[in-house]
């Protein structure tokens, strides 16, 4: 296959292979989505009720789940347009800055609301830019 007809598969955008594309991220974007809301869930049940061990290891590992998918929506955005590859590396920043404001939390002995508050915020905000990802042309 030469170099141009591999331009042109890339660039036409209603192959199969690139709808299949499109599909497989879009289907990405909504289990980040969704880990997004059960970090939140988990989260808003730990902050009524109180920190307890269980909800904590979830809150982490969903946490963590969230910033190994937001790395695989990065990196699988660089194949489509620029819109959607901004959302996503937008997303994935505020998952970052989600992550160390719960370190930062933990690290103060849960006694910071700041970093609880920045944490939530950032989560929100990280879905609603992967949100905007499934619009973005």
């Amino acid at each position: 296959m030469s170099s141009q007809s591999t331009i042109e598969s890339v660039t036409k955008p209603n192959t199969k292979e690139n709808k299949a594309q499109s599909d497989s991220f879009r289907r990405l974007v909504m289990v980040e989505l969704y880990t997004l809301l059960i970090e939140l869930i988990s989260g808003v049940y730990m902050f009524i009720s109180g920190v307890s061990l269980i909800p904590m290891v979830v809150h982490s590992v969903f946490g963590v789940v969230a910033g190994v998918i937001g790395v695989l929506l990065v990196f699988r955005s660089l194949k489509l347009s620029k819109n959607t590859r901004n959302f996503c590396v937008i997303g994935f920043l505020f998952v970052v800055i989600a992550g160390i404001a719960g370190a930062l939390f933990v690290a103060s002995g849960y006694t910071v609301d700041a970093y609880s508050y920045l944490m939530a915020a950032s989560f929100v905000i990280s879905g609603a830019f992967y949100s905007f990802t499934l619009s973005a042309r």
